[in-house]
């Protein structure tokens, strides 16, 4: 363990050649992640930059071959629908108003996560505030109230533009592991231990937005979840 106040560093690991595998509709067959310097990475479709196969619901394999570190592994986790805020992520948010977003997808165990952001920027110093919202998947809804939203400076279309200001709301949803579906072991090559490891999936969606001052809804009604 470091010393206190260092922090941690992780060590990287050579795992061999590392495969993803999707259900159907994914076109995902043991298909090769690009390794550089022992970290894998694959662009799915969606996620940004030249993308192969599809993010869709079903169980995901991840195998390893084994390398100088890591010994052969194979690790599952299981993806609902790829989330969907209902009519998309809004533009423009009235702080005094509150902001509901609905949503179908994800298993119904899944963490989602709401998080919002705003700064004002004046001769390159930033004034702002951050939000974060934890709901499941299954709640289908969360409300994120006046009371929270209001304590975000206000940040207009035109300061996003002119960096006179910076704003954002982001969904994500990511799923919860547990033992064999997302937890896995992977044997070390040296010394006959093992490393305990987590298969993740997370899908998101981000906008900039901007956060108005003007308005209030009074005698708001209580929804299933809320922040």
């Amino acid at each position: 363990m470091p010393p206190p106040g260092t922090g941690a560093q992780g060590v990287l690991l050579d795992a061999g050649k590392v495969t993803l595998t999707g259900p159907a509709g994914s076109s995902l067959n043991s298909t090769q992640l690009t390794e550089s310097n022992n970290a894998y990475y694959l662009s799915l479709s969606g996620t940004g930059g030249p993308t192969i196969g599809t993010i869709v619901a079903g169980v995901y394999t991840l195998t390893g071959a084994g390398g100088t570190d890591l010994g052969p592994f194979n690790a599952t986790v299981t993806l609902g629908a790829p989330l969907t805020v209902a009519g998309g992520l809004p533009s423009t948010v009235t702080r005094g108003a509150g902001l509901t977003l609905n949503w179908t997808g994800g298993n119904p165990s899944d963490t989602v996560t709401v998080t919002g952001y705003a700064t004002t920027i004046t001769n390159d110093f930033q004034t702002g505030a951050t939000f974060v919202c934890y709901t499941t998947a299954g709640a289908q809804t969360l409300t994120v109230n006046s009371s929270i939203l209001n304590q975000l400076p206000a940040v207009s279309e035109a300061a996003n533009t002119n960096f006179t200001g910076y704003s954002y709301l982001t969904v994500s949803s990511t799923v919860n592991p547990a033992a064999g579906d997302g937890y896995f072991i992977a044997p070390l090559t040296a010394g006959g231990g093992i490393a305990n490891a987590t298969f993740l999936g997370t899908t998101y969606a981000n906008a900039t937005v901007a956060y108005h001052i003007e308005g209030f809804r009074a005698n708001e009604s209580s929804p299933t979840s809320s922040c």
